[in-house]
């Protein structure tokens, strides 16, 4: 093998390896509704389309256990324990996804019913320990609008991943 050729397959792999780079993130379901113990079926299927949204936008996406919490200092308590473990998997965001459930009555049949009322996140670079942003999605509680996580997961996705390539 040549000389040219050897620095042409060099130059290659250089420009290759380049271009395999992936941002690695890492997020935490908080759930708030003061009615259930445990995390729902619902919040879990945010957590899983979440995951999923953020792989097919390129990410490397690790995750803490999604958790119910009752009050800020409970919040603040379970950031701290999910920054430090994006910390120690080396991550480069860490973002805490808090689900805030709203009941309404069903006019069909009288019955209470629970929804999405809003979703709060808030972004930090796990390097710098930068606030990158935060900010509420609010979604509109009626009678025709049905619970979709697809939905729901996918506008919490795009807004983080639009703060972050602000931010890059």
């Amino acid at each position: 093998m040549g000389k040219t050729h050897r620095i042409f397959l060099i130059f290659m792999f250089v420009m290759t390896g380049s271009c395999c780079f992936a941002r690695q993130i890492s997020f935490q379901i908080v759930q708030h509704d003061l009615s259930c113990q445990n995390v729902t079926e619902q919040s879990n299927a945010i957590e899983n389309e979440v995951m999923n949204c953020f792989f097919d936008k390129g990410y490397i996406v690790t995750n803490s256990e999604a958790s119910v919490s009752e009050s800020d200092g409970q919040d603040e308590t379970l950031w701290q324990e999910g920054f430090g473990e994006a910390f120690d998997g080396y991550s480069d965001y860490f973002v805490q996804i808090k689900i805030n459930y709203m009941e309404r009555e069903s006019k069909m049949n009288g019955r209470l019913i629970k929804d999405v009322g809003s979703v709060d996140y808030k972004i930090t670079s796990v390097q710098s320990g930068e606030d990158i942003g935060f900010d509420t999605i609010r979604y509109e509680l009626s009678e025709s609008t049905k619970f979709d996580a697809r939905i729901i997961s996918s506008d919490i996705v795009k807004q983080i991943n639009k703060a972050i390539k602000v931010k890059a």
